[in-house]
């Protein structure tokens, strides 16, 4: 990839950023402790931590097969039902993709996107402003065999192409709940707008 880049993503309160380095147990504690310590048992600050854990540890897994394919996992967050109201949830991740200088929009979107598989409704693309400039939201509705029966999923991608440094930043989230945020906001969207990535 091109130059030098830095990214950061204020904290939000429906957003729980998941360790992906170093000591990840321990940052998971911290991080739980410091949102539900005092108000919890020791039991269930614990069955928590586990889970914050075993998040990043999905994460971390799905990092390391990426990266062979030139692609580099640099946050992930987990969606909560409230704010601090940590219970497990859809996970967004943070990517950023080497981008050949031929590729164009649409070979961002198809590496973004599986958009050959089964799907209910049509692609839906839109834009939006954010603190790293123009993006592209990308959202569609992939149909999955789950146990047995066929669920309609939402697969929903942010793309900040940025062909002249020859890479993109993609924000992808994944959900079995169609279309819930919108009925108490777009925690996606706001999540989106407040990544902030400088390349030099």
């Amino acid at each position: 990839m091109k130059g030098d880049q830095s990214l950061s993503a204020p904290a939000h309160p429906r957003w729980l950023a998941l360790p992906l380095v170093g000591d990840v147990d321990g940052a998971a504690a911290a991080h739980v402790e410091s949102l539900i310590g005092g108000e919890a048992s020791p039991a269930f600050i614990a069955a928590t931590t586990a889970m914050v854990v075993e998040c990043s540890g999905i994460v971390r897994r799905q990092a390391e097969a990426f990266r062979r394919g030139d692609v580099l996992t640099q946050f992930a967050w987990m969606l909560l039902p409230e704010p601090n109201l940590l219970l497990a949830g859809p996970i967004a991740t943070l990517y950023a993709r080497w981008l050949p200088p031929t590729d164009s929009q649409d070979d961002s979107i198809a590496a973004a996107c599986d958009l050959h598989v089964e799907r209910e409704g049509e692609v839906v693309l839109s834009f939006l402003e954010t603190a790293s400039g123009p993006a592209l939201h990308v959202r569609y509705r992939p149909v999955l065999p789950i146990g047995g029966e066929r669920v309609v999923a939402e697969h929903r991608v942010v793309l900040w192409p940025r062909h002249d440094d020859y890479m993109t930043l993609e924000l992808s989230f994944f959900s079995l709940a169609t279309g819930q945020d919108e009925r108490r906001g777009d925690p996606l969207f706001e999540l989106a707008r407040s990544i902030e990535w400088v390349v030099e």
